[in-house]
């Protein structure tokens, strides 16, 4: 067992014989990592990464878009579809901004308005949360009612209530500056000459097999390139295991083929 720390994680990695059987020792740990108290809001999690897993590494580029859009639309939307190819287990992302709604509370506003900070909290939390609304009976049917109450932009969280004095409503924008921020990176990834990238790695099943797996994701990536990313950003292709399979291929085909030769002229 080898650990690693450092600022806001923690990497545990085991190692095991090779002889050993590969979803025995991850049930085992599974086992054992449910037993561990922990600190309130850690949850531990397994790694799909292994050794052989890097099959494919692009750049996510934006021709006019911020760092905190490109890595969104990394997030939420290349991510996901790239996930959905047969063989493929995740896609890890580095490099680039995540982009975060903020808002800067000022002291003299909360005093102002007799507010105070956890009030303030209590209220965007609130606010930011969906709310079963039981069911609809409808003929034989029930429908189930719900209300979404996820904040989409800066305005929509500005018009969080806070609290009510004199008859008089008190949003978050009046005691607090509400703008779009980023979360402090803790990397960056840079690539000719530009210092900060947004760059991902296509991992591996464990056990499949990394041809048809590459054909999928390209096919994936020319239909995200074809229409389906907005508009100026697009995928550039850093790295592609298939060269290095077809390389390996023919040496090893080529070396197999010269024995053959070599021992039919010993043998003649």
């Amino acid at each position: 067992m080898r650990s690693i720390s450092l600022f806001g994680l923690s990497d545990v990695k085991l190692y095991f014989d090779f002889g050993s059987d590969y979803f025995r020792d991850r049930q085992e740990v599974l086992n054992r990592l449910q037993t561990v108290a922990l600190p309130q809001n850690l949850e531990p999690q397994l790694s799909p990464w292994s050794a052989v897993g890097e099959i494919y590494r692009y750049e996510l580029e934006g021709e006019g878009c911020s760092l905190n859009e490109i890595k969104a639309t990394q997030d939420w939307l290349v991510r996901r579809e790239l996930k959905q190819v047969p063989g493929i287990v995740d896609v890890t992302t580095f490099g680039g901004s995540t982009k975060q709604y903020q808002a800067e509370i000022d002291p003299q506003k909360l005093l102002q308005y007799n507010v105070t900070l956890p009030q303030v909290l209590s209220a965007l939390g609130a606010s930011n949360q969906n709310a079963g609304g039981n069911y609809l009976q409808v003929g034989a049917q029930n429908v189930n009612v719900r209300g979404l109450g996820l904040l989409k932009s800066v305005p929509e969280m500005g018009a969080v209530l806070i609290a009510e004095r004199n008859g008089a409503p008190v949003f978050l924008r009046d005691v607090a500056d509400v703008h779009e921020g980023y979360q402090p990176p803790l990397g960056r990834v840079g690539r000719d000459g530009d210092s900060n990238i947004v760059k991902a790695t296509v991992l591996l099943q464990r056990g499949e097999q990394s041809l048809p797996a590459l054909e999928g994701v390209r096919t994936k990536v020319r239909a995200l390139n074809g229409g389906l990313l907005p508009r100026g950003m697009k995928i550039d292709t850093i790295y592609d295991r298939t060269s290095l399979i077809n390389t390996t291929t023919e040496t090893v085909r080529h070396v197999a083929l010269t024995g053959l030769l070599l021992v039919m002229l010993l043998l003649l």
